[in-house]
């Protein structure tokens, strides 16, 4: 675009040269013809004293007309030359910013690029399918890439309540889907790979066998989950709303069946990876709380590098976290609780 526009500014500039010019000789030659036609007009006459007169008047007039001509032969070319350096700035001027636009998209340019355009190159060309997975991952913190690995590099379902069931306090299961939605886009956005949603209660046997599993959302809404947290590696479950240790089969924090209120002054929550119990060979999260903010708090701890430190110390553990609530209904303050990390017994399967 810019080698046309670089052809097409002198042949305009030459063009607008020209008719200057030609202005300039059809303002000369008008001028003339007037004089003529002036003279033509006025004949000889019989008497002396009118010829001095009539010859006094086109004197007059020829020194008026060939004043005027001279004004426009030289103000003509000076009007043309600032009207083409007018235009010469404007294109330099166009120029610079055009120029100005692309070193600040160069700039600009995600330092990423590069390892965006070989994800590109090896989806079109070698593996269209799971090369993006792995490479994406070279961008990731060695905390967030051990503990996803396995979930981003095989199929994964998300597990989900079909519909809140939640009778000591209803309305929270919005939070639930929340944090299911801040899930899919980190797996999109950071990990190169897509999560498949489910319904617990539409979740075959065969899926349930063939996938790594995350389940979110507690026991009561969510059957899976609860067959999750009655393994035998399982120390912490809930019972109705209070989280329950089974070690000495002693509520550890949550809500008694006859609490009322609008809005809890907290909320409780577990985070549990375990092997899939219908399939060791695969993964499973567990994501759960007392209410919606508790669930939504399991997901964000996840999304934090700085816990993934913590978590990734064991390949298979439970862990209690906590969130303040204030009374328009926010959580806030969302930390693990450290001193709760429960490690199971059995390792992590390498699967790359």
């Amino acid at each position: 675009m810019r080698n046309r526009e670089a052809k097409i500014f002198p042949i305009f500039l030459i063009l607008l040269i020209a008719i200057g010019t030609l202005t300039t000789t059809n303002v000369t030659g008008d001028n003339q013809s007037e004089t003529n036609d002036s003279a033509l007009r006025h004949p000889s006459l019989t008497t002396s004293q009118n010829q001095s007169t009539q010859g006094q008047k086109d004197t007059d007039q020829e020194n008026k007309s060939d004043s005027k001509i001279e004004y426009l032969r030289y103000i003509s070319p000076i009007i043309l030359m600032l009207f083409s350096l007018c235009l010469v700035i404007l294109a330099l001027l166009n120029a610079l910013l055009n120029r100005r636009k692309e070193i600040k998209n160069k700039v600009e340019k995600p330092a990423q690029s590069k390892l965006k355009n070989a994800v590109s190159y090896i989806n079109r060309t070698i593996t269209p399918r799971g090369a993006s997975r792995y490479i994406a991952f070279l961008a990731l913190k060695p905390s967030t890439g051990n503990f996803f690995r396995k979930f981003a590099h095989e199929q994964t379902l998300v597990v989900y309540a079909h519909k809140d069931v939640d009778v000591l306090r209803p309305g929270t299961q919005v939070y639930d889907f929340e944090g299911i939605f801040d899930l899919i886009k980190f797996f999109n956005r950071k990990l190169g790979t897509e999560l498949i949603g489910l319904k617990a209660i539409s979740v075959s046997p065969q899926e349930k066998r063939d996938n790594n599993l995350i389940c979110v959302g507690g026991p009561i809404p969510n059957k899976i989950t609860e067959t999750m947290l009655e393994q035998d590696e399982i120390r912490y479950k809930f019972q109705d709303h209070m989280i329950i240790d089974r070690l000495n089969n002693k509520p550890m924090c949550g809500f008694p069946s006859n609490w009322s209120g609008s809005n809890p002054p907290e909320d409780f929550g577990i985070i549990t990876r375990i092997k899939n119990p219908f399939n060791p060979k695969k993964d499973s999260l567990i994501l759960c709380g007392c209410f919606g903010w508790g669930t939504k708090m399991c997901t964000d701890m996840l999304l934090d590098d700085d816990n993934l430190v913590i978590l990734n110390k064991e390949d298979y553990f439970q862990i209690l976290c906590v969130c303040d609530i204030d009374t328009s209904g926010v959580a806030h303050r969302k930390r693990l609780v450290i001193e709760t990390l429960h490690p199971i017994s059995y390792k992590r399967a390498e699967n790359l």
